[in-house]
């Protein structure tokens, strides 16, 4: 499990480092230096020449211990500061002081001149101007700086967060540094997987500071699962069980229209584990897992599903652990009113919400936490009456919001995916742009509510889920191609990825 820190959460990490378990921040500073230069050595050779840039914060108190131990083995290592010694702090002053007495060639005064030092003169760039405490706001000077740093051909890391970078909000400055490699500390900072921050960090490292990692776990309210992950959350299954210990997954969906959709919901929820599957509804596909129970509804003119099936689906719904409802519903009044229904009286169960079901939300109401919401960017706009571009700017922060007003999870499917219930998020990196195509939505509905009839909570199997269906998607591609991937084989991939 990866954590993720807020800008506020690593000053805190801070604090309790040097409070609770006593490490002052002079030891944090070299601890982070010594970490960073056995992440360096990995990449760079000794005949590289290496700049480095330091600000006076601690960010650049960090590049100045750096810059120690690269030459203290015998790397080529030229420093570039703009610092101001008024504003150093303690620990920065003195790691530039003995970088002095080491006699470290340390460039300052630069003023503007930056093309004439920096050009064709280096091979690798490590920039330590600002830190977390930045922004997207730049200085004049520093956005030149960076244009020149970036201009440059050669290796280039950032200590801790690009310059230009925010640390919260994955914002940036037009002229951010472009890291290849980021080296944080702590943990990785939110801004680097939301936004810009996903491509502009390159591959991220995190510097062992000589601190448990349980201290910035323990700070995180955000989250990224790892393949690891998958047995810490989903248990093995054992030999002494049945098909009634892995959950009852009831799916409400499909129309005479949409068949496909229903039934790719269903084949998925047999290949996630769900030990029964029933599918409700009023048109079977002939490509129906044979392992799926067939409900057979009554429907409308139009071949949806009627309201007048409320009774009869009663005893499924009582014997259902989870409902996964919506895919290829269709948007008859009748049909909505059913959900709208089974909404009302069944607040308990675990029930996944989709497509056209969303549309059976009533969005002034408190739900629970057992209530998981899966739209994608612009059936969220719709859904809340947002404008698609304040969603896209602000993704993290709308789920978040919208998960708390309703007292649901919501699932927003995005780059990155976000799945919350507004206090904790888990943040879906992987998965590729060949899954942007009709019925994958459909799937990952189908394996949450397997994952939830297992056992897991609703914000839990939602999580892993997305996981799950992203990681289907990328295990395609490996020996095929993107534009190939259809639905259907994230269902066949179901098997290997386990």
């Amino acid at each position: 499990m990866i954590h993720l820190l807020s800008k506020e959460q690593t000053y805190n990490a801070d604090k309790i480092a040097m409070n609770e378990f006593l490490v002052p921040s002079q030891i944090l500073m070299e601890n982070a230096a010594i970490s960073t230069y056995n992440i360096l050595k990995n990449y760079i050779s000794k005949n590289t020449k290496i700049c480095i840039f330091c600000g006076s914060g601690n960010n650049g108190g960090d590049g100045f211990a750096i810059a120690r131990h690269l030459f203290a083995n015998n790397y080529d290592v030229s420093v570039i500061s703009l610092a101001d010694l008024s504003k150093m702090s303690q620990e920065t002053r003195l790691n530039y002081e003995i970088a002095k007495k080491l006699n470290i060639n340390i460039i300052e005064n630069v003023a503007n001149d930056f093309s004439n030092i920096i050009e064709n003169k280096f091979d690798c760039y490590i920039e330590a101007l600002i830190g977390i405490g930045g922004s997207e706001n730049l200085k004049d000077s520093i956005s030149d700086l960076i244009s020149t740093i970036n201009a440059q051909s050669g290796l280039k890391f950032a200590i801790d967060i690009p310059a230009g970078l925010n640390a919260n909000s994955g914002k940036s400055h037009k002229n951010t540094f472009k890291a290849d490699h980021t080296i944080t500390m702590f943990a990785p900072k939110i801004g680097m997987y939301i936004n810009d921050g996903k491509k502009l960090c390159g591959k991220i490292h995190i510097a062992n500071l000589g601190v448990p990692s349980s201290i910035a776990n323990n700070l995180s309210k955000i989250r990224i699962i790892e393949h690891s992950d998958i047995r810490e959350i989903l248990k093995e299954r054992h030999n002494e069980s049945t098909k009634f210990d892995y959950g009852r997954v009831l799916i409400i969906a499909g129309s005479e229209k949409y068949q496909g959709a229903a039934t790719l919901c269903a084949n998925a929820s047999v290949r996630s584990g769900a030990g029964l599957v029933e599918l409700a509804t009023t048109s079977f596909h002939s490509s129906l897992f044979p392992e799926v129970i067939q409900v057979k509804l009554n429907s409308n003119g139009d071949g949806s599903i009627s309201d007048n099936n409320f009774e009869f689906l009663k005893k499924y719904i009582e014997k259902a652990d989870s409902i996964a409802i919506g895919p290829g519903l269709g948007t008859n009044i009748n049909t909505i009113n059913l959900i709208k229904n089974i909404l009302s009286e069944y607040k308990n169960k675990k029930i996944v919400l989709d497509a056209d079901g969303l549309n059976s939300l009533d969005i002034n109401k408190n739900y629970n936490k057992n209530l998981v919401l899966t739209p994608h960017i612009y059936e969220f706009a719709k859904l809340f009456n947002l404008d698609y571009n304040d969603i896209q700017n602000d993704t993290l922060n709308c789920a978040n919001l919208y998960a708390q007003k309703l007292n649901c999870v919501i699932h927003l499917k995005h780059y990155p995916s976000i799945t919350t219930d507004s206090e904790f998020s888990t943040l879906t990196i992987n998965g590729n742009s060949g899954m942007s195509s009709g019925g994958t939505g459909d799937v990952l509905t189908g394996i949450i509510a397997s994952l939830a009839a297992q056992g897991l909570n609703s914000y839990e199997a939602a999580s892993l889920g997305a996981y799950l269906h992203s990681y289907l998607g990328d295990y395609y591609i490996k020996n095929h191609n993107k534009e190939s991937l259809k639905a259907s084989d994230l269902i066949e991939n179901l098997k290997n990825c386990f």
